[in-house]
């Protein structure tokens, strides 16, 4: 069973979070709520931050997140003319990035250029890993033998960019994933950016689900 805990971690911020503990399957779910249902029947209530899900429902659960967001919109992207896109796990996981002073328009161009999509730049968000405690600027505490994911993103919109495919992470089940981390290779690579998750997960295996994560950049305008 997963149980809840209010903890003090790590959270890039400096205050309070959720603590998600289990020893079985958890999907990181994002902004949304409601249930999906499997296709064996069962349902899942996915309005709390992660949930445990069956091992062999992990990544469909995953996949029904990312369709709800592709029917009913994402709130990055409800106004914005860029739409949310579901990129389906070939086989069928809030992140909160740097703040900083400038308009949505140069936070959604510099967003888009961090994943390579102008020209002459580098994608320094071709990967996502989990981490242990803040990133700070160079990518620190990446979590002990957990293996990157190659990460799909939406294009930015509204000065925030999200994960458009799931991505699962075996992990040891001991340790605690607080924060996140984006780089350009599988292994040593670039550092390019790192926030906190919505909630500590410690679980035999995690998965964010597609618009789980959002890297976001504050705009004055």
């Amino acid at each position: 069973m997963i149980r809840v805990e209010r903890a003090s971690l790590p959270d890039g911020h400096g205050g309070m979070l959720d603590h998600y503990i289990s020893d079985g399957s958890v999907v990181i779910v994002g902004p949304l709520t409601g249930p999906v249902e499997t296709a064996d029947g069962t349902l899942y209530d996915v309005s709390p931050a992660a949930i445990e899900v069956h091992p062999d429902h992990e990544a469909e659960v995953a996949e029904l997140i990312g369709q709800r967001y592709m029917l009913e919109g994402h709130p990055a992207h409800l106004y914005s003319d860029q739409p949310f896109v579901h990129v389906p796990d070939a086989d069928m996981a809030q992140l909160d990035g740097p703040t900083m002073g400038i308009s949505t328009a140069m936070a959604t161009q510099m967003l888009d250029g961090g994943t390579g999509a102008l020209v002459g730049t580098v994608n320094y968000m071709a990967y996502t890993s989990l981490n242990t405690g803040a990133t700070g600027a160079t990518g620190a505490n990446e979590m002990t033998g957990v293996t990157r994911q190659a990460t799909a993103w939406n294009n930015a919109a509204s000065g925030q960019k999200t994960n458009s495919s799931s991505l699962t992470y075996p992990n040891p089940g001991t340790t605690a994933a607080t924060n996140f981390s984006t780089w350009t290779a599988a292994t040593a690579g670039s550092f390019g950016v790192g926030g906190g998750l919505s909630a500590g997960v410690t679980a035999a295996s995690i998965t964010a689900a597609p618009g789980a994560l959002a890297v976001s950049m504050t705009s004055t305008s």
